[in-house]
C-alpha cells in the first residue's frame, strides 16, 4: 500500500505530469475552501465573482468583436463563439465547475497514458496534451449536462421570486438575443440569474440593467440597459 502511493506520488509529480498536478491541488484547495464555508453567504459570493471573473475571460474576444463592429468589422463571431461555449454548459453552469471537471479529466488522462506508454518526454507529454484536452473537455460535457439541468431548475426556482423593477449587475455581457449572466440582491442575498436583453442592446459587464419581466417558462429574465 505504502509502495502504491509512492509510485502515485513520483509520477504525480514527474516533469511530465506536474503541470497538471499542480492544476490540480489548486482545483482541491478552492473546493475545500468552498466546503469549509459552504453555510456561509460570503463564501457564496466568493464562489460567484471567481465564476464572473472567469467567464469575462472566456468574454473577452467577445466583446473585441462587438467593439470592432463599430468600425465596421464582423459580428458573426460572436453569437458562433457564445454558441461553442454555450454547448459545452458554459453559461449553464458555474465555470468554476467546468474547469474544475475539466482538469480533473486531463490529469487522469495524463497519468494513464504517460505510464502505459513509459514517456519521461516533455515535448511527447506536450503533444500528448492537445488529444487529452479534447477529449477531456467532451467528458466534462457529458458529465456536467445533469448539473446543467439541475441549475436550470434552480433558476426555474428562483424565477418565482418577484425580481420584476430590480437592478441588477451584469456579470456575463448580452447582446442581439444572446443569453447573459446577471448578479441581483434579494433578501439579502446574491443571486445570478440568466437574462436577455429586451431590446438586442448591447449591455457591458459591470454595467447596470433595469429587471423587465420574466420569461414564459421561467428560464430567464428580460432586461434593459439602466441608465442612471
Amino acid at each position: 500500500m505504502t509502495n502504491t502511493i509512492a509510485e502515485l506520488f513520483y509520477t504525480a509529480f514527474s516533469p511530465v505530469n506536474i503541470f497538471l498536478s499542480i492544476l490540480l491541488i489548486f482545483v482541491l484547495i478552492y473546493w475545500v475552501f468552498v466546503a469549509i464555508g459552504a453555510a456561509n453567504t460570503e463564501s457564496l459570493d466568493f464562489d460567484f465573482d471567481i465564476d464572473a471573473d472567469l467567464d469575462l475571460d472566456l468574454d473577452v474576444d467577445a466583446d473585441i468583436d462587438v467593439e470592432a463592429g463599430e468600425i465596421g468589422s464582423s459580428e458573426v463571431s460572436v453569437p458562433a463563439y457564445i454558441g461553442f461555449l454555450q454547448f459545452f454548459n458554459v453559461g449553464k453552469v458555474p465555470v468554476i465547475l467546468i474547469l474544475s471537471f475539466l482538469v480533473v479529466f486531463m490529469w487522469t488522462i495524463s497519468m494513464v497514458l504517460n505510464d502505459l506508454l513509459n514517456n519521461q518526454s516533455l515535448l511527447i507529454s506536450f503533444l500528448l496534451m492537445i488529444p487529452n484536452f479534447i477529449v477531456s473537455l467532451f467528458i466534462t460535457k457529458l458529465v456536467s449536462s445533469p448539473f446543467a439541468k439541475m441549475f436550470g431548475f434552480l433558476n426555474k426556482t428562483s424565477g418565482t421570486l418577484k425580481l420584476n423593477g430590480r437592478i441588477c449587475t451584469i456579470r456575463v455581457p448580452v447582446k442581439d438575443g444572446n443569453f447573459g449572466q446577471a448578479q441581483v440582491e434579494y433578501d439579502q442575498n446574491n443571486l445570478l440569474i440568466s437574462i436577455k436583453c429586451i431590446n438586442d442592446d448591447f449591455i457591458p459587464r459591470d454595467s447596470k440593467a433595469l429587471i423587465i419581466e420574466q420569461s414564459e417558462d421561467k428560464s430567464y429574465y428580460l432586461v434593459e440597459k439602466y441608465e442612471n
